[in-house]
């Protein structure tokens, strides 16, 4: 999926942008357990790894649009192991509040671990 579309937005349109990625997010019930639960994020997600594919979840959809502009760039373990919060020039404070950011990170910081 190509997202380098999202640097150029505008923040409203980058929000309305972001919302649109949502909708074509299944929930997933299925991981909505404590052992799965990203630590650090001011809405709930969830997150595991299943045969080498990142599978989340959030109760918000303005998050799981973020995360999948995030995973959709993710095509493999190695870029698992290695994604950054420095690989999405989207993440502005202009755009996402410092709290999402934060949970972002998280999210991140949690794949990474997920993938050793």
């Amino acid at each position: 999926m190509d997202i380098t579309y999202l640097d150029e937005l505008e923040p409203m349109d980058f929000y309305e942008a972001i919302i649109e990625l949502s909708d074509g997010v299944d929930n997933q019930k299925a991981i909505q357990q404590d052992d799965n639960l990203v630590h650090g994020c001011q809405s709930r997600v969830w997150v595991v790894l299943h045969e080498d594919t990142v599978v989340f979840d959030s109760d918000s959809t303005f998050v799981k649009g973020l995360l999948t502009a995030i995973t959709s760039q993710l095509n493999t373990i190695e870029d698992v192991r290695t994604v950054s919060m420095d690989k999405y020039n989207f993440l502005t404070v202009d755009k996402v509040s410092y709290q999402r950011l934060k949970g972002v990170d998280s999210f991140i910081t949690r794949l990474r671990e997920l993938s050793v």
